[in-house]
């Protein structure tokens, strides 16, 4: 008799959480409006904010050119966009210049990539991924110098 009951109150027990799991589900699902406009903009809000959580947005603060060494102003509105650690876009005075596929190299102590498209170029990340060099040319080129865009990456939250 004592495993019977025991039987009993353990079935009852799952039949009464797999229960509330599925009202929990439906209740969800119905607190979301299925044919609303309000509702679908909601929805490709979040999935936007969701999304730009994977960008990571670098303004150009300073550059170096071969021909001059020493530290020169940006260019006009330049920034780059970071996409999950597999794309990489350049805006150059707002426009978009570049857009490159990265590739990780761990060959140096901080985390690098190169890109598919132009393997001599290297973008690296500071120790703690708040700035960003881009090295043209395998170091001969033009150097870009980026840091985080604190605002950007609020804002996208």
């Amino acid at each position: 008799m004592n495993r019977l009951n025991s039987f009993i109150i353990v079935t009852t027990l799952l039949f009464a959480t797999i229960m509330y799991v599925c009202s929990c589900k439906n209740s969800t699902n119905d607190m979301i409006p299925k044919n609303n406009v309000e509702g679908t903009k909601c929805r490709k809000q979040i999935d936007k904010s969701i999304n730009n959580r994977r960008k990571r947005k670098y303004i150009e603060y300073k550059k170096i050119t071969p021909w001059n060494y020493r530290d020169t102003i940006p260019y006009d509105n330049c920034y780059i966009i970071i996409e999950k650690d597999s794309l990489f876009y350049y805006y150059k005075e707002g426009k978009l210049e570049e857009v490159r596929r990265m590739i990780i190299d761990s060959f140096y102590r901080y985390k690098t990539f190169h890109f598919k498209e132009k393997s001599d170029d290297i973008l690296q990340f500071s120790h703690s991924n708040d700035t960003v060099h881009l090295l043209r040319d395998s170091y001969d080129g033009r150097t870009e110098y980026f840091i985080f865009d604190k605002e950007y990456d609020e804002a996208c939250q």
